[in-house]
């Protein structure tokens, strides 16, 4: 079908005219609809060669934008049958909005003025028989599917890409371990852990995805500390080496601002931001995306139902085994399909359908299905599968037994799949390798780094990572009674009244520290402040003077008992 600027729709062929007859597309309100809109949408492109902004365009053919799919058509057509016209590259459909743009930018006064013309001629569907060739042969090479990567990710470069100045990440190869090396995240909130991720994410998607997904160049390009105006004389740049093959850069002109990268995806990519759930199942097919939820926290994922229908029993007990790995269910509990082919659990001793289930079974089902979905269509089975999941805040919903094994348990599930993810939970951490946890800070200058000197992380214990530089805490005690002690132990530190409310805080526990000698020590301090509410004018100084010799007199003489 082919639309004009006036709203009339016509068929190129007769499958698009007996379209139009038996779904009535050409009724009055609905032409009136379309005429606005692409009236409108060619006011804001031929205005982009004023001051208007070239977002404003972008927005009117997002796809939540109304009559998108019109105003692509149209604009496809049209500009198609410009170019010809003056010998100068044709739009691509898919990725019509930016070449719309390129087009507009670049025509002279006489060609701007021409193309208003020919938008407002409305030529008929037979007078385009070589547009219909074009349309065929772009819809062929959107259909074309390059060969995948099955290298890993070594290194990543970022550089002005919103507020992450300039980073360096690098993937250690693993030595005499099994699987591939991957990457955890680490950081404060705004220290750029998802801004990262999202970096990655577009770099290795593709122009269609990123066209398709509505991401604006703008939002991820770096603004000024001072005005929150964009930094457009520098240029976000990402490149992503790999072990074999050539790295793959990925830009945004900061004069256009438009997208520069990779036309195709060549390798298979899944992202998911902290919110991660699918909605109801559906029967017609859910277009979906397999990188959205990182870029917008209320995509659905799409729901596996119609798909765990179709496998074959093999490829069934396949996939089941994997996500009792990553459920980390017991020995008598199972992953099965009812008579109809829908998933259910038994587990505790109850059937529980997919929907039924909690919001931690379900969100992390929802994830796992569908990058073993993607795995499976692409490379056959999970065993060979390659390619690279991000993943923002791992932890969402999950009970601290599967945070223990969730890495350990998708690596395992995917052994040749990196994962890159982030977290605030040190009980992510396990599962993972030595150098593979990164921690982002901000510098003295406030730009974004990574800290160095990081210990083995596979040696600490929850809380010993908790006050490693991996999180920075100085304790894990209550904030309340840690800032009570200090009160207490500090002379002159707090009036009277508070200083008994702290010590009624205080009063009700028997042991305060992790060590036998923190335990000591706080007891010491909890009898000098035992004696110096009881006697007020005594000197502190000097009752905590005598608490601390009468402490070490106490040491001394247990060292002295034991036997030699």
């Amino acid at each position: 079908m082919r639309f004009g600027i006036n709203g009339h729709v016509a068929g190129v062929d007769e499958v698009g005219r007996t379209t139009i007859d038996v779904l009535s597309l050409n009724r009055g309100d609905l032409v009136d609809a379309r005429a606005q809109k692409l009236e409108h949408c060619l006011r804001v492109l031929v205005g982009v060669r004023g001051e208007r902004d070239v977002e404003l365009f972008r927005k009117e053919l997002l796809d939540d934008s109304p009559y998108c799919g019109v105003a692509r058509i149209a604009f496809f057509y049209m500009l198609s049958a410009f170019a010809g016209m003056f010998d100068i590259p044709k739009p691509s459909f898919r990725t019509i909005v930016e070449d719309s743009l390129r087009i507009v930018l670049t025509a002279s006064e006489d060609q701007l003025q021409t193309l208003q013309e020919l938008a407002r001629s409305h030529p008929q569907p037979e007078e385009f028989p070589i547009l219909r060739e074009i349309v065929t042969e772009q819809f062929r090479e959107d259909s074309f599917s390059p060969r995948l990567r099955a290298s890993q990710v070594e290194r990543i470069r970022i550089r002005n890409f919103k507020g992450i100045a300039q980073l360096d990440l690098e993937i250690p190869s693993l030595q005499d371990e099994r699987g591939v090396p991957c990457m955890m995240l680490l950081g404060e909130n705004s220290t750029g852990k998802s801004t990262a991720l999202q970096a990655i994410a577009l770099a290795l998607m593709g122009q269609k995805m990123r066209l398709r997904i509505g991401v604006s160049p703008e939002d991820r390009m770096p603004r000024d500390v001072a005005g929150w105006q964009l930094e457009d004389t520098v240029t976000p740049e990402v490149i992503l080496e790999f072990d074999t093959g050539e790295p793959i850069k990925f830009q945004i002109d900061p004069l256009t601002r438009r997208f520069v990268g990779e036309e195709h995806p060549s390798i298979v990519l899944f992202s998911f931001g902290s919110r991660r759930f699918f909605g109801k199942e559906v029967i017609r097919r859910q277009t979906t995306s397999p990188v959205r939820s990182l870029f917008d926290p209320f995509a659905k994922l799409q729901h596996p139902g119609r798909w765990i229908q179709t496998l074959a029993p093999e490829a069934f007990n396949a996939l089941a085994r994997a996500m009792r790995e990553v459920l980390i269910l017991r020995e008598d509990d199972k992953i099965e399909r009812d008579a109809a082919g829908r998933l259910f659990v038994r587990a505790n001793g109850r059937d529980t359908p997919l929907e039924g289930l909690s919001d931690g079974y379900r969100s992390l089902m929802a994830m796992v299905l569908d990058i073993m979905r993607g795995m499976i269509d692409n490379w056959g089975d999970l065993e060979n599968a390659r390619g690279l999941v991000l993943i923002d805040e791992i932890e969402t919903h999950l009970h601290p037994r599967w945070k223990l094994r969730v890495m350990s348990a998708l690596r395992r599930a995917m052994p040749n799949v990196q994962f890159i993810a982030t977290t605030h939970d040190p009980l992510c951490l396990r599962g993972m390798h030595d150098g593979e946890v990164q921690v982002f800070v901000r510098d003295e200058d406030q730009q974004v780094a990574l800290l160095k000197g990081l210990p083995d992380v596979r040696g600490l214990r929850a809380e010993q990572l908790l006050t490693s530089d991996y999180f920075g805490l100085a304790s894990t005690a209550d904030p309340e009674v840690e800032d009570a002690l200090e009160r207490l132990v500090i002379p002159f530190a707090s009036n009277n009244l508070q200083r008994n409310r702290d010590h009624g805080t205080l009063r009700s526990f028997q042991w305060l520290g992790d060590t036998p000698f923190e335990q000591i020590v706080n007891e010491a301090f909890k009898r000098f402040i035992d004696e110096d509410i009881a006697a007020r004018q005594v000197d502190r100084r000097q009752v905590r003077e005598e608490a601390v010799n009468d402490l070490l007199v106490r040491l001394r003489a247990l060292r002295m008992e034991r036997p030699s």
